[in-house]
């Protein structure tokens, strides 16, 4: 209420949606994530984010990870999004190959807006192959 903008990064992490600002938004759209290893002995996931900005200025987003040592993002970190429009975005995470054993591992997308005050924190998970 109060009419000001709102801002709303929605986040889609295998079926995970969350959002900035006071709309949450459900949708039954699973996203898969692709694992394979890469070169220098490094594991990359590819996960797909979609990022809203409902308010009436451009905006940036800043997208970081957690959850296992050596975890990083390898594709662009900012994620500008003009005025009312949302964007998709690739998101590669790499970790060192011995970082973890096969399987599923939990890890947390930490997505902040660099114009206005707003977090997000969203749960996903990192897949080791065999």
């Amino acid at each position: 209420a109060g009419g000001e903008p709102r801002g709303v990064l929605r986040a889609e992490l295998r079926g995970a949606v969350a959002a900035f600002g006071e709309e949450v938004f459900r949708e039954g759209d699973l996203l898969g994530g692709v694992e394979r290893i890469v070169v220098e002995g490094m594991i990359e996931n590819v996960y797909r984010l979609q990022v809203m900005n409902a308010t009436e200025s451009a905006q940036r987003y800043k997208i970081a990870v957690t959850g296992l040592p050596g975890l990083l993002v390898s594709s662009e970190t900012v994620v500008p999004v003009a005025s009312t429009e949302a964007h998709w975005v690739a998101v590669r995470v790499q970790a060192p190959f011995d970082t973890a054993a096969p399987g599923s591992h939990a890890i947390r997308f930490e997505i902040e807006s660099l114009d206005t005050p707003g977090h997000l924190s969203e749960k996903s998970v990192f897949l080791v192959p065999r």
